[in-house]
């Protein structure tokens, strides 16, 4: 039989292959082991592994390497290219074999094969010193037995055998020749099996008596510091770790992805050399999400033609019946075959099983491991990819749709029975779980989904389904949309049939419109009307206005009264078994607990509320989950797990964003104040303006964001030494929440004490003692919440640098007492760099300094961030403006338009925005404001 020797090739190390050190020690501990499999999909690196390690071996060790094809499935065949590549193993083993060999070519293709006769004396000639091989190797075949011709005693050397492909194991025949080798081997030779899938072999037998090591693909998927290391060699970027933890989650680790999309980074990086990648940290970042989003044709290629080919083709057509599902179970997915026509075949939780052991394909979404949904990369290689070659007719998706519509349906799911009904067109069916499902909407706050609505159904449906106009009415109110949702309520409230129980409800979305205009007040007896109004069968709509009343009262600093209504929908929801309704409990109580300051008090029902979600499906997830986690990535960040923190809020957003939950916006604020603890404002500015981006899309009344976003853009022009500008900004915020007719929402912090603490921060930089004086007699005395600790640390910075000692570690031993007692260290974490020296100084008699000492990690870890000088304001030369320009901007600080500043000067609208670029170039100003207040700081405007 002729020989391909191509099949023998043992390939070299990769020239710019990552070097796994983790793994190779892994490999270099199990050579001893009768057995090592590596089973992972195509470009999980096995083999550039096995050819990293197998170019380390010692002296005493020898390694062959043989790469399998389908026509190895052939016991004789295989034996043969086993022998040969034995041969090749070491120049003592040239001659290994020869009597098999003989016995394989003189039997017939008729005949059975006798493994042990056939392979015993191989693996006894394996076993043999390399003396004796060598004497072997010059004996005729009629010798007698190897063990005779020599004496020598020295150990025989270590051989290693490499079978790539492995996975041609399949057929019954070779997998017992596979196992008779693992037992009959001698113990100085290992086999290596590299396979795309699990084999047919006694693995638990095997695991038992530690003959086995297995690395699989949860092993061999990249880590995030090798996703760094591969990041920085081929493409530049270095990344931050919530970049690094999105690719691994959406690439699943799989080393082929990882490096096609830096190859596919580092080309988009050649074609423009205007952008250097490797210095502009957001633009990378924004790059690899885009092709993370677009995979690179390359990715597509690669996925179909070297992992999805090889799947067996019922596996294949089933992964495409998979595309067309966002979420599924086993159930699901057989009760869509069985309605299709022709049937389809069933028993897909065996299938399910096989994709699931080759981790590319399948995300469990519960910890039962019955949901799934498939893999967020496959996902998007699969859609980019031509198209299916199942052709399922337009029809044929309506008979699976119609089926999963049915199936949920019978499983109390009438949300999603209402979903697949929309999307087979099934106007009956939509008509009927509208009603049905409508309450579910309600409940999980998915306000996108509902408004969406209003394009996708038809006419026809509006106009009979009552509760339809109602839950839309709703989530307009929601959403911000009030002069809308008001609109929608007076239009159905001048129906005179209207029935009671939709004036409730009619009622309690009026309270959500008052409250979004920051009228309490209003809202509060709106709300408590609609209450008693209702129906103990509208439940639901109950449950929004208590929760609503918990908001309120807790915005109001009413504390008692918040947490009576908080007790009360609390029983409710306990009382209606939803899961969702308990999490918005959970959630009220915890911003009611946050507004008092008991910040320990969160750590029980963030457990509680986050343990609720393994209820149900990840998918399912909605708003109140989101909102657990950014509260949960709140207290990671009080307590110093910044990286933590920003996990989870990665995680909430695009829950948070799916739902067009406004508190989205307290995720993007977080991010922003844990990038001033990492003293990056560049990044903390994009932050803030992608959540201003959100709101205008959105279309969101001002009172939702606008004083957020700038008090955080006024604590980083303080940061920068703008202290005018910052000063102007909060000093209108300050004048707006005055007025206690119109309260904007609360997010994380207290807003007025946030501009209370950063207005006496202000002033204490700028020396402005008299006005210091005056905001400390404003202060709540000793308050405990996060920013009223922030101002006693101000407080406490001031007394000390005016040499009043005795006030100020007064003042700083109630600050370290609170943050022990609350394990929250937030205002130590952006603290002012005098800070340092007071706590150095701290005497030792003071009730904290022994807690103080056990936290050194705090100020070892600020330290060496912070500047060793306050920052001064900015007096950087600014390039002067040219005549005309300065005539442009004096007109804008008058608050003239563009338009009106083109007709008072007589020069086209198309110059002034030139000069007003230009003024914008000179000033290092983002917008006209911007640029207004920093020649006013100048002295331009006289």
């Amino acid at each position: 039989m002729p020989l391909l020797s191509a099949k023998f090739f043992m390939p070299p190390p990769a020239a710019k292959a990552l070097k796994r050190t983790a793994l190779l020690d892994f490999l270099q501990q199990a050579h001893s082991k009768p057995l090592i499999i590596l089973q992972a999909a195509a470009g999980f690196g096995k083999t550039t592994l096995l050819a990293h390690w197998l170019s380390e071996l010692g002296t005493q060790e020898y390694a062959t390497w043989l790469t399998l094809d389908p026509a190895d499935a052939d016991v004789g065949r295989f034996l043969t290219y086993w022998i040969y590549a034995l041969r090749r193993l070491s120049p003592y083993t040239q001659a290994i074999g020869q009597q098999a060999l003989e016995a394989l070519a003189a039997r017939q293709t008729h005949q059975p094969l006798d493994l042990e006769n056939i392979l015993a004396s191989v693996c006894d000639e394996l076993a043999l010193p390399e003396t004796q091989l060598t004497c072997l190797a010059t004996e005729p075949p009629f010798a007698t037995t190897p063990y005779q011709i020599s004496n020598d005693t020295r150990p025989p050397p270590r051989y290693l055998v490499v079978l790539d492909d492995a996975q041609v194991i399949q057929a019954p025949a070779l997998a017992a020749c596979i196992e008779f080798l693992l037992q009959a081997l001698p113990p100085n030779v290992t086999l290596i099996l590299a396979s795309r899938l699990p084999l047919p072999l006694p693995l638990g037998r095997l695991a038992a008596r530690q003959a086995v090591a297995i690395l699989d693909e949860s092993a061999l998927a990249f880590t995030e510091t090798e996703i760094q290391q591969l990041a920085q060699a081929q493409a530049g970027c270095v990344y931050r770790s919530e970049i690094l933890t999105e690719i691994a989650q959406k690439t699943a680790g799989w080393p082929a992805a990882v490096a096609l999309l830096f190859q596919a980074q580092a080309h988009m990086h050649a074609q423009d050399q205007t952008q250097p990648i490797s210095t502009d940290e957001v633009t990378s970042a924004e790059s690899i999400r885009h092709l993370l989003a677009h995979p690179p044709e390359v990715l597509v290629d690669f996925l179909l033609q070297d992992i999805f080919a090889h799947l067996p083709e019922d596996l294949q057509h089933f992964i495409w019946l998979l595309t067309h599902f966002d979420l599924f179970c086993a159930d699901l997915l057989d009760a869509v075959c069985r309605a299709s026509h022709p049937p389809l075949p069933t028993g897909n939780a065996q299938r399910l099983q096989v994709l699931q052991q080759q981790g590319l394909w399948l995300v469990a979404q519960d910890a039962q491991g019955q949901w799934f949904k498939l893999h967020p990369l496959s996902q998007a290689l699969l859609t980019h990819a031509q198209p299916a070659p199942t052709h399922w007719s337009q029809t044929q998706l309506c008979q699976f749709y119609q089926a999963a519509s049915r199936w949920y349906a019978s499983q109390a799911h009438m949300r999603a029975a209402l979903e697949y009904a929309l999307a087979a067109q099934d106007t009956q069916g939509v008509l009927y779980w509208v009603q049905q499902a409508y309450p579910s909407y309600l409940v999980t706050q998915d306000l996108a989904r509902v408004l969406a609505w209003r394009l996708e159904l038809p006419e026809s449906i509006w106009e009979t389904a009552i509760h339809l106009h109602i839950l839309y009415t709703w989530a307009l109110a929601c959403a911000g949309q009030l002069d809308m949702s008001y609109a929608q309520v007076q239009k159905l409230l001048a129906d005179a049939e209207i029935a009671p129980a939709n004036a409730g409800q009619l009622g309690v979305i009026q309270a959500q419109i008052a409250q979004g205009r920051g009228d309490l007040a209003t809202a509060n007896q709106l709300a408590l009307e609609a209450y008693h109004r209702l129906n103990p069968h509208l439940a639901v709509w109950q449950f929004a206005a208590l929760s609503l009343l918990t908001e309120n009262y807790t915005r109001l600093k009413r504390f008692k009264s918040a947490r009576g209504y908080n007790r009360a929908a609390q029983a409710l929801a306990h009382k209606t078994q939803q899961v969702e309704l308990e999490q918005k409990a959970l959630v009220d109580y915890i911003a009611l607990e946050l507004a008092k300051g008991h910040m320990q008090a969160l750590d029980a029902p963030l457990a509680q509320g986050l343990a609720l979600a393994q209820a149900y499906p990840q998918q399912a997830r909605q708003a109140s989950y989101g909102r657990l986690l950014v509260y949960q990535a709140y207290r990671k960040a009080g307590q110093g797990q910044l990286q933590s923190a920003c996990v989870d809020l990665n995680q909430a957003l695009p829950l948070l964003k799916r739902t067009r939950d406004l508190f989205s916006l307290a995720a993007y604020l977080l991010l922003a104040d844990i990038e001033v603890c990492y003293q990056r404002p560049e990044q903390a500015f994009v932050h803030l303006s992608q959540a201003e981006r959100l709101m205008h899309i959105w279309d969101v009344p001002s009172i939702y964001y606008l004083a957020w976003i700038t008090v955080s853009k006024a604590q980083l022009w303080i940061d920068e030494g703008k202290y005018e500008l910052a000063e102007t900004w909060l000093l209108q915020i300050e004048c707006a929440l005055t007025d206690n007719t119109v309260k904007p929402p609360n997010y994380l912090d207290d807003l007025d004490e946030r501009v209370r603490a950063l207005r006496l921060r202000l002033a204490i930089l700028q020396q402005k003692n008299q006005q210091v004086h005056t905001l400390l007699a404003q202060l709540t005395p000793m308050k405990s919440g996060v920013q009223g600790l922030a101002s006693q640390l101000q407080q406490a910075l001031f007394l000390w640098q005016q040499e009043d000692f005795t006030s100020a570690y007064a003042h700083l031993d109630f600050l370290l007492i609170q943050m022990q007692t609350q394990m929250h260290y937030w205002p130590l974490l952006n603290a002012e760099p005098q800070l340092v020296r007071m706590l150095e100084e701290y005497p030792k008699k003071r009730p904290a300094y022994t807690w103080l000492q056990q936290q050194a990690w705090l100020l070892e870890k600020w330290q060496h961030k912070k500047p060793t000088q306050t920052p001064k304001p900015s007096v950087a030369k600014v390039e002067p403006l040219s005549q005309r320009e300065a005539k442009v901007l004096a007109l804008a600080a008058q608050g003239l338009s563009n338009q009106a500043i083109a007709e008072r000067l007589f020069i086209s609208l198309h110059t002034v925005k030139t000069h007003m670029r230009h003024i914008l170039r000179k000033l290092d100003a983002r917008s006209r404001m911007q640029a207004v207040q920093k020649a006013r700081v100048l002295g331009w405007f006289q």
